[in-house]
């Protein structure tokens, strides 16, 4: 089990816990370790994240070594997609 402890900062409330990973980015690693990898537009609809929000969690995800990044292997017309997985193991320092 993980301790979750909300921190208020006058407007708003976010959640650290003893992984140093925000609420949102334990719902995305959560999200990818249950359901396999995603591209961050998948992960935004199902998680109920803006695009913008969604960026920022893979780049701190990724920059931490929580979540790694391919390319779609089978690519379709056009650019392939960016698919976003969970590391197994990775802890964030």
């Amino acid at each position: 089990r993980n301790l979750v402890v909300v921190v208020l900062d006058g407007t708003s409330a976010r959640s650290v816990n003893a992984t140093g990973l925000s609420a949102a980015e334990l719902a995305v690693t959560r999200h990818l370790l249950v359901h396999g990898p995603a591209t961050r537009a998948d992960l935004g609809d199902r998680l109920q994240l803006s695009y913008a929000s969604m960026s920022r969690l893979a780049r701190s995800l990724l920059g931490g070594g929580i979540v790694a990044e391919d390319l779609e292997p089978e690519p379709g017309v056009g650019r392939p997609r960016q698919i976003l997985s969970a590391v197994p193991g990775a802890r964030r320092s």
